[in-house]
């Protein structure tokens, strides 16, 4: 197909010739595409969406980053390549869905985009995914993951995930998996810097793994097992620490709520979550997802604290050198907890019920006793009593930092995973483990 078609339409057929992609109008090429630009290539409703490379650009360089192929409902037979008399739609199918998906995979294969030539090398039925909501199954290969659902499939680079976190819910009934991107994953006009999956805390499963033995030789792939057997979401960490390149995947250890949890129960805009305070960093699930390390934060702001008989629940925002993100309802009973946290951590921390502004930057009890004491008094008595805790505090170290030596993570090994309580308990350390298989 050497002709080209001036008429200035945008609509046509899809063929593949060679390495190319080639949309042509009545024979005649509108634009061909090198296949071997594309990274990624999903299902959006009626698109097709395409991403193409764009790491290796310079700056100053231009580059199509992204190409999208709409697919009009009522022409899905018609556009098809090769009609076979079948593409009438069936009752209760997709009218788009069945082409749509269809050419997607087509060049999914022939843009060997995630190594999708061969067979995965493990396999998730029916994973539970909080952002972006829906349920997927997962198919993992050996440079690349697929998040493969009813409406769409996205696909993740191993090399793009720089983070993980293995976080318990305190329903005790689910684990939130939250993995961290580099490059943010889009669906349309949204960008999502994380993908969180929700398991089952106590569902197990038996997970074999299909790889060759001449395979298993390469440097990432030595490391896996033949077959995985435990708790799901223990394998889904070990599996993606492994396969990421040996990715840090922290669980929160030493932290701990009035009853018990390594989370507290809060509210960001709109939007319920749970807040987990850690031993470098805070991170909030699920909507949005925000994770804050504690080098970041200048000072924490404690609202709503003056009253306990008016107000039985507080708010705490963080200044942070880019952004300061609100929390608010924490419950009355965690402020004692949350304020020991923060000055573990040698964080400056000021009151503002009175827009007084007054500090706290060093270890004071007296603070948390002027907050309980005779509230009648109004805003008159929390002024003097915010002023006595300024003066009983000038002096006084703060609370020292843990030893490093300490406080450096541990990694974790699945196995013990059970008896983890147990040794905090006896060991008494404050730190947050890393994941280990």
């Amino acid at each position: 197909m050497s002709d080209r078609c001036y008429k200035g339409v945008n609509w046509g057929n899809v063929t593949f010739e060679d390495d190319q992609l080639v949309l042509s109008h009545n024979k005649r090429r509108l634009c061909k595409l090198s296949l071997k630009k594309f990274t990624n290539s999903t299902v959006n409703k009626t698109d097709i969406v395409i991403d193409l490379n764009t790491v290796d650009l310079q700056d100053d360089e231009d580059q199509l980053c992204e190409m999208r192929l709409f697919i009009p409902q009522q022409q899905d037979a018609q556009m098809k390549p090769e009609d076979d008399g079948e593409g009438e739609e069936k009752e209760g199918e997709d009218s788009v869905g069945g082409y749509a998906d269809q050419l997607n995979s087509e060049i999914i294969t022939k843009a060997k985009i995630g190594q999708y030539s061969g067979q995965s090398i493990v396999k998730f039925e029916d994973i539970s995914l909080l952002v972006p909501r829906g349920k997927y199954q997962l198919d993992m290969y050996k440079k690349t993951v697929r998040f493969h659902g009813s409406s769409f499939n996205y696909i993740v680079e191993y090399s793009n995930v720089i983070k993980g976190f293995l976080l318990p819910q305190p329903d005790e009934v689910h684990v939130a998996f939250v993995l961290g991107l580099d490059q943010p994953l889009k669906i349309g006009n949204t960008v999502h810097s994380y993908i969180v999956m929700q398991f089952k805390k106590e569902q197990k499963a038996n997970i074999k793994v299909n790889i060759d033995p001449e395979e298993k030789k390469e440097d990432k792939l030595k490391d896996l097992d033949e077959e995985y057997d435990g708790f799901l979401y223990e394998i889904a960490g070990q599996l993606f620490k492994t396969l990421c390149n040996n990715v840090q995947i922290i669980m929160p250890a030493g932290f701990q709520s009035s009853d018990k949890q390594n989370c507290l129960k809060c509210t960001l805009k709109t939007h319920q979550g749970l807040l987990y305070p850690m031993r470098k960093s805070l991170i909030f699930i699920y909507k949005p997802v925000i994770h804050i390390q504690i080098s970041d934060i200048q000072k924490v702001e404690f609202n709503r604290v003056g009253n306990a008989t008016l107000n039985k629940l507080f708010d705490v925002k963080v200044f942070t050198k880019t952004t300061t993100p609100q929390f608010f309802g924490f419950e009355r009973k965690e402020l004692d907890v949350l304020l020991e946290y923060f000055k573990s951590k040698n964080i400056k921390i000021t009151y503002d019920d009175t827009n007084q502004g007054a500090t706290f930057d060093d270890e004071d009890e007296e603070f948390t006793d002027s907050i309980s004491e005779d509230e009648e008094e109004g805003k008159r008595a929390q002024r003097k009593s915010a002023k006595r805790a300024n003066k009983a505090v000038k002096g006084q170290s703060g609370l020292p930092l843990d030893d490093d030596d300490e406080e450096e993570d541990e990694d974790f090994d699945a196995d013990e995973f059970e008896s983890e309580d147990d040794e905090e308990e006896e060991e008494d350390e404050d730190e947050d483990e890393d994941f280990e298989q």
